[in-house]
């Protein structure tokens, strides 16, 4: 998935939005796992933080953030038969923590 931060650089701002795909994510295929479904939070001076999937004609000052999390892809095959060196490529360019190689590949690393 897809990670954004808007903030909003004006006291007359109004924002919708209609996100997908909420309930049911994205399945994995022959033992992968599912998607991470989207999120939206909306980090209004007035309101405090927010979490909507839909919205219509929020209204937002300067300063205010938007933060959109896209949900992610479902996997193919089991992850803890993954190749080890691809693994390892992941953590080495930054795809992958060591933490989630170990939770989601059974990698221990030696980086």
């Amino acid at each position: 998935g897809i990670n954004k931060t808007y903030e909003m650089l004006s006291d007359n701002c109004a924002a919708g939005f209609w996100w997908e795909r909420s309930v049911t994510p994205a399945w994995g295929l022959l033992g992968g796992k599912h998607g991470r479904p989207p999120s939206v939070i909306v980090k209004s001076s007035a309101a405090g933080e927010i979490n909507c999937l839909k919205a219509n004609g929020i209204k937002l000052k300067s300063g205010d953030l938007i933060i959109c999390r896209s949900g992610g892809g479902g996997g193919y095959g089991d992850a803890l038969q993954r190749d080890r060196n691809a693994v390892k490529d992941d953590i080495t360019d930054g795809f992958i923590t060591v933490d989630g190689a170990l939770q989601d590949y059974g990698y221990k690393s030696t980086l």
